[in-house]
This record gives C-alpha cells, structure tokens and sequence, in this order.
C-alpha cells in the first residue's frame, strides 16, 4: 500500500525509522553484553517519548497515514517501553528476546505492507 508524502514528510519518517532500528541494534549489543542499564537506554529511546518529542513535527503527517499503519508504529513504540520495563526489572533474556521478537514482527509486517512515495 502505497503512503504518499511529501519529500520532508518522508525523510523525517525514515529517519524515525533509522531510530527504530538503532535501538534494536542497541538492545541486542547491550544484552550480549548483560549490560541490562544500557539495553534499557536504548529501548527507551524509541517508546512514546520518542513520539511526543517528534508529536509537533508529524503533526501534518499523521493526518495523511492509514490508520492501520499509525496503529502499528503507536504499538511498536509501546512494545519498546515494554521491554525497557522488563529490562528495568532486569528479566530472564528469554523474556526479553520473546518481546523484541514480537516488536520486530511489527517491523516486518509494515515494511511488507507499506511503502513510502511522493
């Protein structure tokens, strides 16, 4: 399915995009490490906060997305906060893999179904 946005409108999606995918980098690097501090650091980064902080910018943005694909990026921002939380509380890895699976599903389904044009 096609979302058309101007070329602004397309760089500041792809850009939180980027942020996304950072963070999983980031969580995955940290837990190899069991450095639980800096895995929640990084999934923190792309929770709601991330959202609100970009509110004012997407704005406009928000207005021409489907619903079904706001109603994914809201989760998969949720998702991150989830398990910043099971990090905080320091988790089995298991745990936290299951979750980050879950998240990354939402990666795949969006970029499956979704493209970006002018």
């Amino acid at each position: 399915m096609a979302i058309h946005l101007n070329p602004e409108e397309r760089n500041l999606v792809l850009t939180e995009m980027r942020g996304l995918l950072a963070s999983i980098n980031g969580i995955v690097s940290a837990l190899a490490e069991e450095d639980y501090q800096k895995a929640e650091l990084a999934a923190s980064a792309s929770g709601m906060a991330m959202v609100k902080k970009l509110e004012d910018e997407e704005r406009t943005i928000l207005l021409k997305l489907p619903i079904e694909f706001k109603q994914l990026g809201f989760g998969t921002h949720d998702q991150f906060d989830k398990i910043a939380e099971d990090l905080r509380q320091k988790k089995n890895t298991k745990v936290i893999l299951r979750e980050l699976d879950k998240l990354t599903q939402n990666c795949v389904r969006c970029h499956a179904t979704y493209k970006i044009e002018f």
